[in-house]
């Protein structure tokens, strides 16, 4: 090889720089950071991995025949679609996956080399009276180039860089799971809060039906009066039951309204958005099949909430596993390779190059008690973790037996609350008859109005509470539980490590 690359009939790499005189630093710097910066720019494969997560978790909520689809109210489909397409909460769920996916990598680049490359130029010179023009150094001022690439790696014998990436996996999957108790949470709400409308505006028909049979009853007091067959006194009652029922018009339908208003916000949509496909009104939801059955702590297993706290107690432990890796050595292999001159046009010389490779081991002594208290934070935070598993899986046991209970009493409710509607109607009936062939009074009547109106709210409140008590099943079970992933105990038991459950010692324990 030629000694000097720019005598040998090769165009010099930085023949054209000789041009700039006192500006060649400024542009080998530029040139320097120029290429640095390509390299660090992100990559454009992938803009939007957002997009991609949400459509992901959409197909699995949707998949085969997601629970709120037992209620058979297209309606009820059709929002819950939209809700999991647009809902702005979830859009924040799904930006802590790609934080937990992106933190995955990050730590994953531990496990691997790193490669980097650095260039610099000095001007400057030695004191006339130090040690280095007294060693034979020149106290001339001079420039001084250098570039090169220097690259590492840390050989992880001790488990600190792969316990780091497997605490980062575990947070990712609770991150996850987050997401589908996110998705749980957010239709759970959409169908109570669509019970709940489709309850208001029954409400609204029913008293506007019973509207319509008090404006007879006044038609009915009069013409007896007229007739003389009864006093005033019947059309001052009749009237009096007439406006009792109109007020209660008005706080029916704003509720009615302020419901709609509240499916379109959980849909990321302004107010009076839906005001066309609900306004019309429609039955209340109905489960049509026999809700999930089995015992709490089995149905508890499948909660996302409960998922998401066995990841992140695993999450603890393998932090707890990498910062016991600090109290070992640290082994790593090291090495660089460049250019340096004191002129630029030397740079193309062969024995301008310089090269070092070799081994470092990294033993830590003191630290002022660093490495012991983070292990200890460490052990701390692990505890923590392993308390609200059992606590999260202890209120998912409550909230499932309530749940249970809950949907099988209202049930029970919700027939005897028929019966009653069927009975007071009979009474009226009976009671207009009888007022009207001038048998009774008009109290009877009155009384037997009050009676059907309340009895038929009841019903439909205890339509809308029956459902939501499915509803509330549902969520408590962790919706269609037959579509979740394992717990991330089982996942680690297939990868061969340790699970960690509650009740059983961890780390932090021993």
């Amino acid at each position: 090889m030629p000694a000097d690359f720019a005598t040998s009939g090769r165009p010099s790499l930085f023949a054209g720089l000789k041009t700039y005189g006192p500006y060649r630093p400024s542009l080998l710097l530029a040139l320097s950071l120029g290429l640095a910066g390509c390299a660090a720019l992100p990559s454009k494969t992938d803009p939007t991995p957002d997009l991609a997560i949400r459509a992901a978790f959409l197909a699995e909520a949707t998949t085969g025949s997601p629970w709120w689809q037992g209620f058979k109210d297209p309606t009820l489909d059709q929002l819950e679609q939209r809700a999991l397409q647009n809902n702005l909460t979830l859009q924040q769920a799904v930006e802590r996956i790609v934080q937990s996916r992106q933190s995955i990598k990050i730590a994953n680049a531990s496990l691997l080399p790193s490669l980097s490359a650095e260039g610099s130029v000095q001007r400057g010179a030695f004191s006339a009276y130090g040690a280095d023009v007294a060693a034979g150094a020149s106290p001339q001022t001079a420039d001084v180039w250098d570039l090169g690439v220097q690259t590492s790696w840390e050989a992880d014998l001790f488990g600190r860089a792969r316990n780091t990436k497997q605490s980062a996996r575990m947070q990712a999957l609770s991150a996850e799971d987050e997401m589908r108790g996110a998705m749980l949470a957010l239709t759970a709400e959409v169908a109570s809060t669509y019970i709940q409308l489709r309850a208001a505006q029954q409400d609204v028909v029913t008293i506007r039906e019973t509207l319509d049979v008090a404006n007879h009853a006044v038609r009915i007091a009069r013409a007896r009066v007229d007739n003389g067959i009864s006093s005033d006194k019947d059309i001052a009652s009749s009237r009096a039951q007439l406006a009792d029922v109109q007020a209660l018009l008005p706080r029916a339908e704003a509720k009615s309204t302020q419901l709609m208003n509240s499916l379109a916000a959980l849909l990321g949509q302004p107010p009076h958005a839906l005001d066309t496909l609900l306004g019309k009104g429609g039955r209340i939801p109905t489960l049509t099949h026999t809700p999930p059955s089995g015992l709490p702590s089995d149905l508890a297993l499948k909660r996302p909430d409960v998922h998401a706290a066995d990841a992140n107690l695993h999450a603890a432990i393998s932090q707890r596993q990498a910062a016991k890796a600090d109290f070992y050595p640290s082994f790593s292999i090291s090495a660089r390779a460049g250019k340096q001159a004191f002129d630029l046009s030397d740079f193309d010389a062969w024995n301008a190059r310089y090269f070092g490779i070799g081994p470092t081991v990294s033993l830590p002594i003191f630290s002022g008690g660093k490495i012991v208290a983070n292990y200890e934070l460490s052990r701390s935070r692990e505890r923590a973790a392993a308390s609200a598993y059992q606590e999260t899986l202890i209120r998912a046991w409550e909230e499932i037996a309530n749940a249970m209970t809950s949907e099988r009493k209202e049930r029970q409710r919700l027939s005897y609350l028929r019966q009653s509607v069927t009975y007071y109607q009979a009474e009226l009936h009976s009671a207009e008859r009888n007022y009207e062939e001038g048998l009774t009074e008009y109290l009877p009547q009155l009384v037997a109005q009050r009676d059907v109106l309340t009895s038929r709210r009841a019903l439909t409140e205890g339509q809308a509470s029956a459902s939501i008590a499915a509803v509330n099943l549902f969520r408590a079970i962790g919706g269609d539980y037959r579509q979740h992933p394992p717990l991330a105990s089982a996942q680690a038991q297939t990868k061969g490590q340790q699970p960690a459950r509650s009740g059983a010692k961890t780390g932090a324990d021993k």
